[in-house]
């Protein structure tokens, strides 16, 4: 410890009657106070106070104050010494709370393989267009994972009626699909018709990465058709 400053500095003892003040010289045995800071200064080599105790389990000073001594173990903090028992790294990971267990792996991920049998994943579909009557406009339903087996393919017009209540019974708003369905549910109508599905091989219904919608302009102008679709894997 290179400097000691404190309102007072404290040696073994304690007598009543006789204490020295500020400006005085320190008495051993007896108690010192000082309004002002002590400093012990060594000008020359080692260290500038050295107590030493009875035995060597014994402190070798007392104090009353709870705050961080400034330097204090610096240079060594890094070192098996210790504070507190602990040495710097467990102090640090104390701080730092302990780290928790690992957690179980979880299951491997869909990508790159097929949709699950009785999993069901849902999406959206659109066509804004101008023609006139007759024109066919596309849309395009791709599955975010493909499927293992073909789908059933059903389109529900807004206008109604539905065509398989059964295994389709969602709406465009709650769309639903029983297992091996694709339901697509028609939300909105301005001039259009459902005309058929083409898978992406080029034959009639749902494929199994996905199907092209055909709408046909019932009218000149503007055409709009939306709506919404549920996949349950087979």
């Amino acid at each position: 410890m290179a400097v000691v400053g404190a309102a007072a500095l404290l040696i073994v003892g304690f007598d009543s009657v006789t204490f020295a003040t500020t400006g005085s010289s320190l008495l051993l045995g007896r108690v010192n106070k000082s309004s002002a800071v002590t400093t012990v200064q060594n000008t020359g080599k080692g260290s500038a106070l050295n107590l030493v105790t009875k035995s060597a389990s014994t402190p070798p000073f007392t104090t009353n104050a709870k705050g961080l001594v400034k330097n204090l173990y610096a240079a060594r903090a890094a070192s098996a010494d210790k504070i507190g028992g602990l040495t710097l790294a467990q102090v640090q990971a104390a701080a730092k709370g302990a780290t928790g267990a690992a957690g179980l792996t979880g299951p491997a991920g869909p990508l790159l393989s097929v949709l699950a049998s009785g999993q069901t994943v849902t999406g959206a579909y659109g066509v804004e267009d101008t023609g006139v009557a007759g024109d066919f406009h596309g849309a395009l339903i791709a599955y975010p994972f493909p499927v293992a087996t073909t789908p059933t393919f059903v389109f529900v017009p807004q206008a109604g009626p539905n065509p398989d209540a059964t295994h389709c019974a969602g709406t465009a708003a709650a769309p639903t699909a029983a297992t091996g369905f694709l339901c697509v549910y028609e939300g909105v109508n301005t001039d259009a018709a459902f005309f058929l599905a083409d898978t992406p091989t080029g034959s009639f219904g749902a494929g199994k990465t996905g199907t092209w919608l055909q709408i046909k302009s019932t009218g000149p102008g503007a055409i709009v058709d939306l709506g919404t679709w549920a996949l349950t894997a087979a």
